[in-house]
């Protein structure tokens, strides 16, 4: 597998301004990329110390730029160093990355995905967009051409968090152990005001846990201040336990960034307070799904908004167990290892099919192996596939994709088949492309389409017994075989359910 996986280069930057969200998610998907046996490597501007340290002891070479992050040298850098280590992809997570860095990037490398936080207009290649609120319409244009990942099933977390989901967390039915997080840096002192208004609920509060990120210049402020506190405080920087802290906490006052879905992955509950413009959607997602409640900007009015939702929590005995539950059902911490899978599969895309396709999709319908693995193997007549494919084309119902390679060589396809909320999934692999590990990623895209694009609950596939690739090959797509029956049913039957539908309808 690791050859595979190859090499991934990572560009994305930190500081006291921007925070460390950025790098530490990369971090997440540097992780699982070694998970899947391949190496990871980190260019970066400006890296401080503590990250960089942190970045090569998680064994991601780091490789420092000099000059301005964003500019055309930059570009010109990153695509030079691509091709030097022979990368297989390249991500970028970075606000200062635009198109025109892109484009530079885009003619030099072989795949390129773009990490972001607000949306907007989508030109084809990969983008990601981890937060909860993503979806479809937030990328206008977006088709089958543009691999859309979208969505806390996409969350970039850490090993760690993934490996604490053994059991839901034990949370009281009052806030008694707080975690307080504010981001890598905290320029806005988000933190000193959260501590200030807590003074006021102090009877209840057993303690309260601050977590400061590794480039936090003011910590000896930060500990001064909770010397002053009438409630335990204890003081963690640059931790390495940050899923052990949360599954300890009753609740959470956090801004609302990537910490979020950490929390949520933990099942812990939170206040979420915004401290920057690419916070809001998601102080508003958090609230809006029940994960928590949203405080607003931390300003002076948004600090004493954190008082008054702890006081309505404590006079709500259900209040944090009901969020808790929904915090767990969003998250399951393992959206790393899902965009590192496509990341390191070959390359497909995705369109949806015309007319001019159907003598392609005759001949592959009627090859020997898909009539024998197919529940109808009879041999289908021209004309009748051509007044069938005719009429499949006009059907809102149904809707069938072309997956093409690197090359632009059809290799399969897929039919969408709606039912309800849902649909029912086909997909054939062309004879002299089997073999290649083009199923499983078919299947992922796919199924990413109907969810992101197009709203789906759920994907059905309908698979006969003997046909145990296909049956591995859904497996490996995250499909679960499923023990039910219904009075239609053929064959074995395996589902894919949107996790961030299921979590967003409660």
């Amino acid at each position: 597998m690791g050859r595979e996986a190859g090499v991934l280069l990572i560009r994305a930057d930190a500081g006291l301004q921007m925070g460390t969200g950025h790098v530490m998610r990369c971090l997440a998907l540097c992780q699982a990329w070694q998970d899947l046996g391949g190496r990871a490597e980190l260019i970066t501007v400006g890296l401080p110390e503590p990250l960089q340290q942190r970045m090569e002891a998680e064994q991601c070479g780091v490789h420092q730029l000099d000059c301005a992050a964003g500019s055309l040298h930059d570009a010109q850098a990153t695509a030079e160093l691509a091709g030097r280590i022979a990368a297989t992809a390249v991500v970028l997570d970075g606000y200062q990355f635009d198109e025109a860095y892109c484009c530079q990037l885009e003619l030099a490398l072989p795949r390129l995905l773009r990490i972001d936080d607000f949306g907007g207009h989508a030109r084809g290649g990969m983008i990601l967009n981890q937060n909860a609120w993503a979806a479809a319409a937030d990328y206008p244009g977006c088709g089958p051409q543009t691999t859309l990942l979208a969505g806390s099933r996409y969350a970039l977390l850490r090993r760690e968090f993934a490996s604490i989901r053994t059991a839901r967390p034990q949370i009281r039915s009052r806030p008694e152990r707080l975690l307080v997080s504010c981001g890598g840096s905290d320029p806005t002192q988000a933190v000193d005001r959260i501590l200030l208004q807590l003074r006021d609920v102090s009877q209840r509060i057993r303690e309260v846990v601050v977590v400061l990120g590794a480039v936090n210049e003011r910590s000896e402020e930060v500990r001064s201040l909770a010397a002053t506190l009438p409630f335990s405080v204890r003081i963690e920087q640059n931790c390495r336990n940050m899923s052990r802290l949360m599954c300890d906490a009753d609740l959470a006052i956090a801004a609302a960034g990537t910490t979020s879905w950490e929390m949520a992955c933990c099942g812990l509950p939170m206040i979420s307070v915004v401290t920057a413009e690419n916070q809001v959607r998601v102080a508003e997602a958090i609230a809006a799904r029940g994960l928590g409640w949203n405080a607003g900007w931390m300003n002076e009015d948004a600090a004493e908004n954190v008082s008054t939702l702890l006081q309505q929590i404590n006079a709500d005995g259900s209040a944090l167990s009901t969020a808790s539950e929904r915090c767990w059902r969003q998250v399951d911490g393992r959206g790393a290892g899902r965009v590192a899978a496509l990341l390191a599969a070959p390359v497909l895309q995705l369109r949806l099919a015309e007319a001019a396709d159907s003598e392609l999709l005759w001949r592959w319908r009627n090859e020997a192996t898909v009539r024998q693995m197919s529940f109808g193997s009879e041999e289908i007549a021209w004309e009748d596939h051509s007044r069938w494919y005719s009429a499949r084309l006009q059907r809102p119902d149904c809707e069938i994709l072309i997956a093409s390679n690197g090359e632009g060589k059809p290799i399969g396809q897929v039919r969408l088949d709606r039912q309800g909320d849902g649909a029912v999934i086909s997909v054939s692999i062309a004879a002299e492309y089997r073999g290649c590990g083009y199923g499983a990623t078919l299947i992922r895209l796919a199924t990413n389409h109907a969810f992101v694009q197009r709203g789906l609950a759920w994907v059905d596939a309908m698979i006969r017994e003997e046909n145990v690739a296909s049956q591995t090959a859904f497996l490996r797509a995250e499909y679960q075989r499923r023990t039910e029956t219904t009075e239609s049913q053929q064959g074995l039957r395996f589902t894919a359910w949107n996790t961030d539908l299921q979590a967003s309808n409660g």
